[in-house]
């Protein structure tokens, strides 16, 4: 069991596969539960018997969490978004900035992934990098925090609310990955890193998101 849109499915289909390759001709090839970036698709619990025994093995629906992504979007969305999908990097270019201008760097900028994630960066040494880990049809815009929309009387419902912030300064001589802020049923997340040991100091930013959303901070998480 467990939440949905998490792989139940398609673990359960390439456990049968493994079992098939290593001799055991118990395990079904065909009526498998059928894997899908949709939230949803396994409507019951599905018995395989996968053993020589009278084991069972069961895939079941999934439980839908409401701070996960995938439970607040609609069939269209997710379709264009393809959660579930290979992952992919994405590194925006370092702008001048903002306050005080004379050099690149992201503070009093804000990071817009897609419609439902802003990062505002209130400090950041020139240093600082974030690179994005998700869905290759996500877009990553960058403007001016004091640019950043108002919200429209009558869309309050829609507006994105402040879900998480990070404050904090990195240890000093280090380079890489500092933090994960996973986004909660993306199966993506945003990573803040240190490109160089010079110039440190002091990472502040807010991290809005859809209500309901959900993102954590947690350590880094190896890569390739």
């Amino acid at each position: 069991m467990g939440a949905a849109n998490v792989g139940k499915s398609t673990f359960i289909r390439a456990a049968m596969d493994e079992l098939r390759s290593a001799g055991n001709y118990f395990a079904p090839a065909k009526r498998l539960p059928v894997a899908s970036a949709m939230p949803g698709t396994t409507l019951g619990v599905i018995p395989l018997k996968a053993f020589e025994g009278k084991g069972v093995l069961f895939d079941t629906p999934g439980v839908f969490l409401h701070h996960r992504l995938n439970s607040l979007l609609g069939p269209e969305d997710l379709s264009i978004m393809r959660l579930g999908n290979t992952l992919k990097k994405f590194v925006p270019k370092k702008p001048e900035c903002a306050e005080p201008p004379g050099f690149d760097s992201f503070q009093g900028y804000s990071l817009c992934w897609g419609s439902f994630l802003r990062i505002d960066i209130l400090a950041c040494p020139p240093n600082t990098a974030f690179s994005f880990y998700g869905p290759k049809t996500l877009r990553v815009d960058i403007m001016k925090t004091s640019d950043v929309p108002a919200t429209i009387p009558g869309q309050e419902q829609a507006a994105l609310r402040l879900v998480n912030e990070v404050d904090f300064v990195p240890p000093p001589g280090i380079t890489g990955g500092l933090v994960d802020l996973s986004v909660s049923g993306l199966g993506g997340w945003v990573r803040v890193e240190k490109s160089s040991e010079r110039g440190d100091g002091v990472i502040h930013a807010r991290i809005y998101g859809l209500r309901g959303l959900e993102v954590f901070a947690r350590d880094v998480m190896p890569t390739p």
